[in-house]
């Protein structure tokens, strides 16, 4: 059985199909991903324990492999299955973590700090952090080669805030009021057009210029 944040490791044929066993009970919510080899499409479904589909997911993690967040509706055994699309093979991770996650399994940013990140040619990178109902916080990237676009997702993929270039014309800067305690994700895209490396940082309170050099005029 698949438990609350476990991986295991797979191996998908031409056309295969994977079956794990999960128990969980009515009312609660889990999350459930698959990172998959870079020729390997593919799709992930729930189902219960007499064979009816409950949920599934194609591409809502990265665009090809699938993240779905449910909530179990009844104490007991649960089925997951990952199966690949088309001639696509290859080896996979399967993933359980508790509560809703929009990008699971991302690099974590930490209040007050910064995550370096290198932008390749899919054009979007993903980060993750937990916060607190009412907390205001300051986003904002830095980079020289790049023109990305900066947003901000709840544990359940709802959009509360983006930016293209409020920091300097070009870098993105976002200020916002996190609406309740849970995690959070960040998005740093360029949808392609560019790629180089770049800096995601984080503060509590707002900023209207981030990291600006102090006036001393005593």
């Amino acid at each position: 059985a698949l438990g609350s944040d476990e991986t295991v490791d797979g191996n998908l044929a031409a056309e295969g199909r994977d079956c794990y066993q999960v128990r969980g009970m009515a009312g609660e919510e889990i999350t459930l991903w698959v990172e998959g080899a870079a020729d390997l499409d593919t799709m992930l479904s729930l189902y219960n324990r007499q064979g009816n589909l409950l949920d599934s997911d194609d591409a809502g993690f990265n665009g090809t492999d699938p993240r779905l967040i449910t909530t179990l509706p009844e104490d007991g055994i649960y089925f997951v299955e990952v199966s690949s699309f088309a001639s696509g093979s290859g080896s996979y991770t399967l993933s359980r973590s508790a509560g809703g996650n929009y990008c699971p399994g991302v690099d974590n940013i930490a209040l007050g700090g910064a995550a370096s990140g290198e932008m390749d040619a899919e054009g979007v990178a993903w980060f993750g952090f937990d916060g607190t109902a009412d907390q205001e916080l300051t986003f904002w990237v830095e980079s020289s080669d790049l023109d990305p676009m900066l947003t901000l997702y709840d544990s359940q993929g709802i959009l509360l805030g983006n930016d293209d270039n409020n920091r300097d014309g070009i870098d993105p800067l976002l200020i916002t009021t996190l609406p309740e305690a849970g995690n959070y994700c960040l998005e740093v895209n360029t949808f392609g057009f560019e790629t180089g490396p770049f800096t995601l940082s984080m503060a509590e309170g707002g900023f209207f210029c981030p990291g600006a050099e102090a006036l001393d005029l005593g």
